[in-house]
């Protein structure tokens, strides 16, 4: 008997559950599927500007050829944070899962030209695909150590912070 009135229990406050009004989403997305979304844009963006080296004539001295490529890694490195500040400004995202989803997406596209490239029946000194390949594999090596320097960075900020606060309130103990 006792079962079912403890089933007659559930069963009430599932219909009262299914009646009710649904809570409502504050916001369209979450701070993480913001940052998925953010992501994938940052990692089309990247490898939109990587892309945009085809464009540039190779130039007859090698010196102006590696001064085009600090250049764009410098823009693209300048638009990494200048993104990243804005969207954590206004989206809240949480910026290592954007990171990594956006290092991932770029992975991801190097490896389908790579495999794009190989399949052609092309000799692979002429393939495109592979060139392209090869230029995103260098803006990943970039933007990661750029990611890397940037963790150590703020790791090192956070302790220090953490250092000053926990010396301050030593002293503070000591003097009383």
């Amino acid at each position: 008997m006792s079962k079912q009135n403890e089933t007659q229990g559930d069963v009430k406050k599932l219909k009262e559950l299914a009646g009710a009004e649904p809570t409502r989403r504050k916001a369209l997305l979450t701070p993480r599927e913001y940052s998925v979304v953010f992501g994938i844009v940052y990692a089309v963006l990247m490898t939109g500007l990587t892309l945009l080296l085809d464009l540039v004539p190779v130039p007859d001295n090698s010196n102006v050829l590696w001064l085009i490529m600090l250049l764009l890694y410098a823009v693209m490195i300048s638009l990494s944070i200048l993104i990243e500040r804005q969207l954590s400004l206004h989206f809240q995202i949480k910026r290592t899962l954007f990171y990594c989803v956006g290092q991932c997406v770029i992975f991801a596209a190097m490896i389908a030209l790579i495999v794009i490239g190989v399949k052609s029946p092309k000799p692979a000194y002429e393939s495109g695909e592979l060139a392209w390949a090869m230029g995103l594999g260098f803006t990943e090596i970039v933007l990661l150590i750029y990611h890397i320097v940037r963790a150590i960075v703020l790791s090192v900020q956070k302790s220090r912070a953490s250092n000053r606060k926990s010396s301050s309130s030593a002293k503070k103990k000591n003097r009383r």
